[in-house]
């Protein structure tokens, strides 16, 4: 427990004293009929059955499972101690399968059973016990309420655990993790409506909620699968790219690198930080439409081959325009070309209405190309390619750009920043590793 912070430990064990007193209030409280036993039988094999197909999301330290739609039917069908026992009971057989150390387990489950004790003081604080069946609109209302309140404390338990260990923005951690998830977990939020709604009519017809069950769950699947496949290759297409000159290899990877220190010493935001990160990464994907003997030339480039190198900016922003899951910034990539005086390409923009990201690109860009040998010249000293820098600022190089960049670029070989081995440390949030924790869950468990 030691990776976590003082006052994430203080919040982790406040959670797991909450979660503790709840279990202790379900097992005096837990009624003694036949009645019972069945349901709890029934909801507590669904949620287990549910908790053990997770759908993990990619770039994100999230899983999705169905456990989120019994879970909600058991609020709003059940007493108490049945529906708490309920999601107790699913938290655990999914954490128990899952290889994950003692505490996150701890915390995984006492932010299930804390999330659905305030949801069902919240439901049946509200409902005249007829909301289930929609019998007007005040039940209606408590039945969003309800909803509402499920999504906004189960991420707000989990980022905040994240937030007090990284020192991590609260609402960063919402945008780059959560914020592309929520129509998932508002289908899962319905899916759990209709399941009470049908075992209030009848319990053998809540059968009929399993296939949908089931198809979202494999959509869930799919649209992970697809995310990361598409991550992949278009990562694998830009490490092609560089390997088609041994000049140029991990060419990329190094812009990244450089382009994040030079954005954290100017004070970006996380958010923008990720997003010069990832778009310095995919900077140079134009090129793929790039010859060969172009790039590869020793001599000068004619008037024409010039014109059509030039074109690698446009189509590289062409093509990350069409993958928007993919975070990168469109104008980040077009205009990492551009000059602060006016003279670059391809829309001779110039000084601040280059996007800021397209700027600190542009140095990192330049430094790596100064300091790697070319097919048309031996690589610079970092010496030599820090005057250059300087001796740009106002005509190619924005001036604060610049400032910051040697601040941090290295002076000497031995100072030259680690180029990540794996590639997905480049890309925002990835399961934790920019945020220092890395705690997959359930539905929105840490």
């Amino acid at each position: 427990m030691r990776a976590f912070s003082h006052p994430a430990q203080f919040y982790i064990w406040t959670l797991a004293a909450t979660a503790a007193v709840c279990l202790f209030l379900t097992l005096v409280l837990f009624p003694a009929t036949s009645s019972s036993y069945l349901s709890f039988f029934v909801f507590s094999l669904l949620a287990i059955l549910a908790g053990l197909f997770p759908v993990a999301m990619p770039r994100r330290f999230i899983e999705i499972t169905a456990t989120t739609a019994v879970n909600i039917a058991a609020v709003l069908l059940f007493p108490f101690s049945l529906a708490i026992l309920i999601a107790a009971i699913g938290a655990a057989a999914t954490e128990l399968r899952q290889h994950r150390i003692w505490y996150k387990r701890m915390f995984n489950i006492s932010k299930h059973i804390t999330t659905y004790a305030v949801l069902y003081i919240t439901f049946h604080l509200f409902s005249s016990g007829h909301a289930v069946l929609l019998s007007g609109w005040r039940e209606a209302l408590v039945l969003v309420l309800v909803g509402i309140t499920y999504y906004f404390l189960d991420t707000s338990l989990v980022i905040l655990v994240v937030s007090l260990t990284g020192r991590v923005p609260f609402l960063y951690i919402w945008q780059t993790n959560l914020r592309n998830i929520m129509w998932h977990q508002i289908s899962m939020i319905c899916a759990g409506f209709l399941l009470a709604f049908l075992w209030t009519l009848q319990p053998w017809s809540s059968v009929l909620i399993v296939l949908p069950l089931v198809i979202l769950r494999q959509a869930f699947s799919l649209t992970a699968l697809l995310e990361t496949q598409t991550h992949e290759a278009i990562k694998a297409l830009v490490d092609t790219i560089d390997a088609r000159d041994a000049s140029t290899y991990q060419h990329s990877e190094r812009v990244a690198a450089y382009a994040r220190a030079i954005a954290e010493a100017m004070g970006l935001t996380r958010a923008e930080i990720e997003g010069v990160t990832i778009s310095a990464r995919l900077h140079d994907l134009g090129k793929v439409g790039i010859s060969d003997a172009w790039l590869h030339k020793v001599g000068p480039l004619t008037d024409e081959e010039r014109d059509q190198f030039q074109r690698h900016p446009v189509l590289g922003a062409e093509i990350v325009a069409r993958f928007p899951v993919l975070g990168v910034e469109y104008g980040m990539v077009r205009s990492h070309h551009e000059r602060w005086d006016g003279c670059g390409y391809p829309d001779r923009l110039s000084g601040r209405d280059i996007p800021v990201g397209a700027r600190i690109i542009t140095v990192a860009d330049a430094f790596d190309a100064m300091t790697s040998d070319r097919p048309y010249r031996k690589a610079l000293s970092y010496a030599e390619a820090r005057r250059r820098l300087h001796a740009g600022i106002g005509t190619q190089f924005d001036p604060r750009v610049v400032a910051a960049a040697l601040s941090v670029l290295p002076t000497g070989v031995e100072s030259t920043p680690a180029v990540p081995t794996n590639n997905s440390e480049l890309l925002p949030a990835t399961k934790g590793e920019l945020i220092s924790v890395a705690i997959p869950f359930s539905e929105n468990r840490a």
